[in-house]
């Protein structure tokens, strides 16, 4: 162990939610204000198999546990000479490495939701942006100038997952989601100019030995994270002038008839008094 000074493992999490808090952002105070209303509070019991959420004073049964259980594959933990020492004192006889209590570090993963009028969605179709800002919510910029963003894209049923981020140290950090906006390339799509500001508070668990913590909070309190796009609808008059008939941008080629052309001998004079035919076509 005299030769160790670090450790690197890369493992997979399963992750259990057990409660979730909300806050909501109070202009009078420019504070934010717990929503103990709106806690959402989970009993787990994966021995038993036992999934419920608390409703009132009671515990109902979750029809579906993977609403509130994921697993995060291959979360890299770096760890210094004194926690891989730790671990090596836990281990009985010095056979390993024991880290069962070690954790210093929170995870966060943004979820988002899409929706699209008029037309059935399509996997990858659009593009998400997570932008890392300063407390204001602006954009906060790397060594070339650029905004710093982590992008995705929404899958068919509308889900849309960022990355998990990994948060090693107290801190709050702050961010928008975005809908990247191609209207430039997709005429067809009138895109949403939804923007969610989010803060994340990472703290210490008193007496956790080092555990961290996260605290997500949405400025505008709405943690659906819902984007709304339309696929534009245009209408054009019936025969007649009757009432409208709606198509969609899909690339299909309406044919209603063959066009019909008719036309006319017509004769020109000239000024030799000669004579010439010709036909004029009318639509």
């Amino acid at each position: 162990m005299d030769d160790v000074q670090s450790a690197r493992f890369d493992i997979d999490i399963n992750v259990v939610t057990t409660k979730i808090n909300k806050d909501r952002w109070d202009e009078a105070t420019q504070s934010w204000v717990p929503m103990p209303e709106e806690t959402l509070e989970y009993n787990v019991d994966l021995e038993n198999g036992v999934y419920q959420q608390k409703v009132g004073d009671t515990y109902v049964t979750l029809d579906d546990p993977s609403t509130i259980m994921r697993t995060e594959p291959n979360v890299i933990f770096d760890l210094e000479r004194d926690a891989v020492v730790d671990a090596y004192n836990k281990c009985p006889n010095h056979t390993g490495l024991d880290f069962t209590i070690h954790a210093n570090s929170a995870m966060v993963q943004f979820e988002a939701n899409k929706e699209l009028l008029h037309a059935d969605l399509q996997d990858g179709e659009f593009t998400f942006e997570l932008v890392a800002c300063d407390s204001n919510y602006e954009p906060l910029l790397d060594g070339s100038g650029n905004e710093i963003i982590e992008y995705t894209t929404n899958n068919a049923e509308g889900k849309v997952l960022f990355k998990t981020k990994h948060y090693e140290s107290p801190g709050t950090y702050y961010y928008i989601i975005r809908e990247k906006d191609e209207s430039g390339t997709r005429t067809d799509i009138k895109f949403s100019d939804a923007v969610y500001k989010i803060m994340v508070e990472i703290v210490e668990v008193e007496g956790s030995g080092g555990m961290l913590t996260a605290n997500v909070v949405e400025a505008s309190n709405n943690y659906d994270f819902r984007f709304i796009n339309e696929f534009k609808v245009y209408e054009l008059p019936e025969t007649g002038g009757a009432g409208t008939l709606p198509f969609y941008l899909t690339g299909l080629i309406l044919i209603a008839a063959p066009l019909m052309v008719r036309s006319r001998v017509f004769i020109i004079l000239t000024d030799n008094k000669k004579y010439k035919k010709g036909r004029k076509k009318k639509l």
